[in-house]
C-alpha cells in the first residue's frame, strides 16, 4: 500500500514517514503531480498544507475523480471551522476523518478501518445535503445507499455499486503500540524506500511550446524568453511582481510570446497579460499554440519586408526604442547601394528589385544568425541598416569591408539572361549612451560616398577602458574615456598590483605602481605591463596622439626635456646614487622597446629592476663573453656586477653607439658618477638629480655650470618624472612626489 502524506504536520509526516511506502507532500500545488508520480491508495489531507490554491478544486476534487481514498484531518469537530470542512467534504464521498489530536495511531488505525456515513455526526450529514456534493453517490457501498439517498434527497439518482475491495490483514500485536497494517502477501524483509523523482514538481512557471507545457525554473521573464526558441506562450504564477510583466511587454521578443497568469486577476490583463486561469488544461494549451502560431504569422508580416526579406524599417524604430531600455552595446552601420538610379534607368525597375532581393539575401547570409545575434533592415529604398550587437566600430568596419570587397565580385544574373553587378559604401558608428548613432552612421555613409564610393569609413575607434581593482573611474570618465567590465569591448587595460593576475593578456596594461622598489615585481609576473605612479599618468598616455613632435636633438626647459627617438638619457645623482637607479627603471618600464644600461659599479638599476646578484656574475657586459643583454620583465638590460671595479665610462658611450638605432630610447644608470655624463652628443639628454644641501652639492652645481645646458634637465630626487611618447620622440617632465599622490 502506498500512502501520501498532505497534512502539513510536520510530526505525524516524520513518524509515518519511517514506514515503507509512506512519501510526503509539502504544498498544495503538487500534491496532483505527486499522484501522478506515486499512484498512491490513500492520500491524508489536512486544511494545515501549505499554499495559496483552494483545497477543494485543487485536491480533493482532482483525488476523487481518480477514485483515490482520501482521509482528511479537519480538526475538532466542536468547532464551526471543522464542521464546515466536514459538510462540504461528505458530498464528496469522504467519511474517513482523524479529529484532533492528530497521532500517528489514529491515522494508522483509520487506514486499517474505512469510516462510513453512518459513523458521522448525524447532524454534520443532515446539513452536508445542502451542499453541491450529490454527485459522488455512485461511489459510495451498496448499504449506505439508502442513508444517504435519505440524507441528500435525491431518489431519481441512478447508483451503481462499486467492486468490493478486499480487507487487508492485520498481523497479531507486536512490542510496539502501533498496528502494523500489510497487504496479502508473505511478509518480507523490509526494503530501502524507492527512489522517486520529484524535479521540478515545485516550480510554477514554465513555457508552453508546440502544444506541451515544460516546466522551467526561473527568477525573470528574460531568463523564461531565453529557456528555448519560438515559444508559444510563458507561465508564471501570481505572485510575480506586476512591474515583470510590464517590462516583459516592452521586450521586443514578446510579440509573438502569449503570457499567462496562474491564478491572475483583472490587474494582470491591465498590464500585459493574455491569459488569467487557474489550471493549464490540454485544452488551453492547444489553444494558446494555435493563438500563438496566428499571432506569429501576423507579426512577420508586418515586420518584414516584402521584397527582401528582412526587417522593415518600422520594426527597425521598435528596435530602436526597445534599446534605450536595454542599453545594450553595438554597432550600427548604413549601406547604400551605388549608383542605383542607373540600375533602374538602364535596365528597368524589374531589374532594380532583382538587385535588391540578391543584396538582402547576401546580407543575411553574411551576418550571424544565431539568436540575439547581428540584425538588417531594409531602411528605404536602396538604403540598408546592419546591427551587430556587442561589437566595436573598429570590429565592424573589419566585418563590413570584408562584406564590400565580396558584394563588388558577385555578379546578378537577370531573368532576360543579362549580367549586372554593383558596389555599395557604408557608414559605421558605435553606439554611447546620449549620442544619435543613426545620425553618426548616416554621416560616416556620406562620408565614403563623398570620397569616392565602394568603400567604408568608421569614426574613430572609442577608448574604453577595463578597469580592475580601486581605480577610480570617475576621473577616466571625466576625460571622455569609456570605462567597461568586458574585456571583448575593451581596447586597454588599468589596473592596480593587486588585480593584477586579473589583467587578460593581449590588451595595453597599465599598472598603478607606488613608486617604491617593489614596483619591480609587477614587471616580472607581466612583462608587458607599463607602470604609471597615477591615473593623471595613464590618461596622458591614453589621449590620441595630436601629431605631437619634437624638435631634433635634446632640448631643455624649467621643467621638461625633449629627447629624439634612437636617443639616449643619462640619468645621475651624485648624492644618492641609488635614486639614479630607480627612476632609470621607472623610465625604462614606461616606454616599450628601451634599454637599460648600467654605467658604473654603483649602478642599482639591474638590482632594483629584480636581477639576482649571482646572475651579474656572469651578465656584466663590461667582461669579454658576458652574457649580456638579460631581457628582464620586458626590458634589455646591460647589467654590471657592483663587486668589480673596472673603469668604463668610454666603454659605455661606445656600448650605446652600437646598440641605440635598435631602441626607442637607450636609458644609461650612472649612479654618482658625472664623468660618464661628461661626453654626450646633441641626441643624448642628461637628468641630473641632485638638491641644495647635499654634501655634494658644490660639486654638482660646478658640473652643471660646465656641462650644463640645453641637454641637461635638474631636478631633485624627490621629484618624479614621467615621459610622453611623442610622434618622433619624448618628452620628459616632473612634478614632486606628493603632487603624483594627491594625483592618484
Amino acid at each position: 500500500m502506498k500512502v501520501l502524506l498532505a497534512t502539513g504536520i510536520k510530526k505525524i509526516e516524520e513518524e509515518l514517514g519511517q514506514y515503507e511506502g509512506y512519501y510526503h507532500c509539502y504544498n498544495r500545488y503538487v500534491v496532483m503531480d505527486l499522484v501522478e508520480v506515486i499512484k498512491p491508495d490513500v492520500v491524508i489531507v489536512s486544511p494545515l498544507l501549505s499554499g495559496d490554491e483552494d483545497l477543494i478544486s485543487s485536491v480533493i476534487k482532482p483525488l476523487r475523480d481518480e477514485n483515490i481514498r482520501i482521509i482528511f484531518c479537519p480538526g475538532n469537530p466542536d468547532y464551526n471551522d471543522a464542521r464546515n470542512w466536514m459538510q462540504q467534504l461528505i458530498g464528496w464521498g469522504i467519511y474517513d476523518y482523524v479529529y484532533d489530536f492528530v497521532t500517528t495511531e489514529k491515522i494508522l488505525d483509520k487506514i486499517e478501518n474505512p469510516g462510513k456515513l453512518k459513523d458521522l455526526p448525524q447532524d454534520i450529514v443532515n446539513e452536508a445535503s445542502k451542499s453541491e456534493a450529490a454527485s459522488f453517490i455512485d461511489l459510495l457501498p451498496e448499504d449506505e445507499e439508502e442513508n444517504l439517498e435519505k440524507a441528500f434527497q435525491n431518489p431519481l439518482k441512478k447508483l451503481r455499486k462499486p467492486k468490493k475491495k478486499e480487507k487487508p490483514k492485520e498481523l497479531p500485536q507486536q512490542d510496539s503500540n502501533l498496528p502494523v497494517i500489510v497487504q496479502e502477501v508473505k511478509q518480507v524483509k523490509s526494503q530501502p524506500k524507492p527512489m522517486i523523482n520529484f524535479g521540478g514538481l515545485f516550480i510554477k512557471n514554465g513555457y508552453i511550446k508546440e502544444g506541451e507545457f515544460h516546466k522551467f525554473k526561473a527568477a525573470t521573464l528574460e531568463e523564461l524568453l531565453g529557456a528555448d526558441a519560438d515559444l508559444d506562450a510563458v507561465v508564471v504564477p501570481k505572485s510575480w511582481n506586476i512591474d515583470d510583466i510590464k517590462k516583459f511587454r516592452r521586450d521586443r521578443r514578446s510579440k509573438t510570446v502569449i503570457l499567462v497568469v496562474l491564478k491572475g486577476n483583472k490587474e494582470h490583463l491591465s498590464c500585459g497579460a493574455d491569459y488569467c486561469i487557474k489550471k493549464i488544461t490540454p485544452q488551453i494549451k492547444r489553444e494558446i499554440s494555435l493563438l500563438s502560431k496566428k499571432t506569429k504569422n501576423l507579426w512577420r508580416r508586418v515586420d518584414t519586408d516584402a521584397l527582401t526579406g528582412l526587417y522593415s524599417r518600422a520594426f527597425f524604430n521598435e528596435w530602436l526604442i526597445e534599446q534605450s531600455y536595454r542599453k545594450m552595446p553595438y554597432s550600427m552601420v548604413m549601406l547604400d547601394i551605388d549608383h542605383f538610379k542607373r540600375v533602374n534607368d538602364n535596365y528597368g525597375h524589374d531589374s532594380g528589385d532583382a538587385v535588391l532581393a540578391a543584396f538582402g539575401d547576401f546580407l543575411r547570409s553574411n551576418i550571424r544568425t544565431e539568436k540575439g545575434a547581428d540584425l538588417v533592415f531594409r531602411y528605404g529604398g536602396e538604403e540598408f541598416t546592419l546591427v551587430l550587437p556587442y561589437t566595436t566600430s573598429t570590429q565592424a568596419y573589419i566585418v563590413v569591408d570584408r562584406i564590400r570587397e565580396e558584394w563588388s565580385k558577385r555578379i546578378i544574373t537577370l531573368s532576360d539572361e543579362r549580367t549586372i553587378s554593383t558596389t555599395f559604401s557604408a557608414g559605421v558608428a558605435e553606439w554611447q549612451e546620449g549620442c544619435d548613432v543613426c545620425k553618426e552612421a548616416d554621416v560616416m555613409l556620406y562620408k565614403a560616398k563623398g570620397a569616392g564610393r565602394n568603400q567604408v569609413k568608421s569614426e574613430p575607434a572609442r577608448q574604453r577602458v577595463l578597469v580592475l581593482g580601486k581605480i577610480p573611474a570617475a576621473e577616466l570618465k571625466e576625460h571622455g574615456f569609456d570605462t567597461t567590465y568586458d574585456p571583448q569591448l575593451a581596447t586597454s587595460v588599468i589596473c592596480d598590483k593587486n588585480s593584477l593576475d586579473y589583467a587578460p593578456q593581449g590588451l595595453p596594461l597599465y599598472v598603478i605602481g607606488t613608486g617604491q622598489l617593489s614596483d619591480w615585481t609587477i614587471k616580472k609576473q607581466r612583462d608587458d605591463a607599463i607602470i604609471c605612479m597615477s591615473v593623471a599618468e595613464i590618461i596622458e598616455k591614453l589621449k590620441p596622439k595630436t601629431n605631437l613632435q619634437v624638435l631634433p636633438g635634446v632640448r631643455t626647459n624649467e621643467k621638461s626635456h625633449t629627447i629624439p627617438k634612437n636617443g639616449t638619457l643619462y640619468i645621475v645623482c651624485p648624492s644618492r646614487p641609488a635614486a639614479a637607479g630607480e627612476v632609470s627603471v621607472k623610465l625604462a618600464n614606461s616606454i616599450s622597446n628601451s634599454a637599460l644600461v648600467c654605467a658604473s659599479s654603483e649602478s642599482t638599476a639591474a638590482l632594483t629592476i629584480g636581477i639576482p646578484e649571482k646572475k651579474l656574475i656572469t651578465s656584466d657586459w663590461r667582461i669579454l663573453k658576458a652574457d649580456a643583454p638579460v631581457k628582464w620583465a620586458g626590458v634589455y638590460v646591460w647589467p654590471i656586477d657592483p663587486y668589480k671595479h673596472i673603469a668604463s665610462h668610454h666603454d659605455t658611450h661606445a656600448l650605446v653607439d652600437q646598440i641605440k638605432d635598435k631602441f626607442s630610447i637607450v636609458v644609461v644608470d650612472c649612479g654618482a658618477s658625472l664623468d660618464i655624463c661628461s661626453r654626450i652628443s646633441p641626441n643624448e639628454g642628461v637628468l641630473l638629480l641632485y638638491k641644495e644641501g647635499d654634501a655634494s652639492d658644490v660639486a654638482t652645481k660646478h658640473w652643471h655650470k660646465v656641462h650644463g645646458g640645453q641637454n641637461v634637465l635638474a631636478m631633485s630626487p624627490n621629484e618624479v618624472p614621467t615621459i610622453i611618447e611623442a610622434d618622433n620622440g619624448f618628452v620628459i617632465s616632473y612634478q614632486g612626489i606628493n603632487n603624483q599622490r594627491n594625483a592618484r
